[in-house]
């Protein structure tokens, strides 16, 4: 009953119908809403890649949803939410049991004995770049199954706020660089390293979370496959 299988599945089936039914396919994009952090890269990629019937359908279902939740619960939701935010936030970036559950950059570092302005320079330059990459390959032509792979791949490493469950959508990404005839092999060992994650249940390896490792190599992996589907310049006569 995790809500990662919910998100996942909204982000897997928005990718599969988004060239066939751009539209429905950001109508099911903006349900993201629910978890935002998850959809932060959205716009940008849909942007850049010139996909503005799916950035409609994305801005009409996200703002459909807050306009409901308002309607159906009322403000007070809403300002209880704001109210209990710095109460949350210190609890999720200032304890080491926020840490050890989470799989960020920002978590990984700061349960390493990073402080807390080195571990969120070096997340803020993570999620910097990865959302630079996102925008430049959305801009170009090529394979829309590795873009989204990476859109994917790079959701995973903007928000400091993220947890093993939410990482469901990064199913795209190995799929996609399976049928790409990337080593087996590679690929079970990633899928594996969230056990290492699970382990931590049994205190194995307190200290150490190497979950950020995952969405990292996965772009490492993906960004040659976007230079190889690339569409080549016609030669010369």
């Amino acid at each position: 009953g995790q809500s990662g299988l919910l998100t996942g599945a909204i982000f897997l089936a928005a990718a599969g119908q988004l060239i066939s039914r751009p539209f429905i396919s950001g109508l099911l994009f903006g349900c993201l809403i629910i978890k935002p952090q998850l959809g932060v890269l959205l716009p940008i990629a849909l942007l850049s890649g010139g996909h503005l019937r799916a950035f409609a359908g994305a801005a009409l279902s996200a703002t459909a949803l807050l306009l409901g939740a308002l309607l159906i619960f009322g403000i007070g939701t809403y300002q209880t939410m704001l109210e209990a935010l710095p109460a949350y936030s210190n609890l999720a970036f200032g304890s080491t049991l926020g840490w050890q559950k989470m799989v960020s950059i920002y978590a990984a570092l700061r349960l390493a004995g990073a402080s807390a302005a080195a571990a969120w320079t070096v997340h803020i330059v993570v999620a910097a770049g990865a959302t630079i990459l996102t925008a430049v390959l959305w801009r170009r032509a090529g394979d829309i199954n590795i873009k989204l792979a990476v859109l994917a791949a790079a959701t995973a490493l903007i928000s400091p706020y993220l947890f093993l469950y939410d990482l469901v959508l990064l199913i795209l990404p190995f799929m996609v660089l399976l049928r790409s005839g990337r080593p087996p092999y590679l690929l079970a060992m990633l899928w594996c390293l969230p056990l290492l994650h699970l382990a931590k249940s049994w205190d194995f390896l307190p200290d150490l979370n190497l979950m950020p490792l995952l969405p990292l190599a996965l772009l490492a992996l993906l960004t040659p496959e976007t230079h190889r589907h690339a569409p080549q310049p016609p030669s010369g006569t």
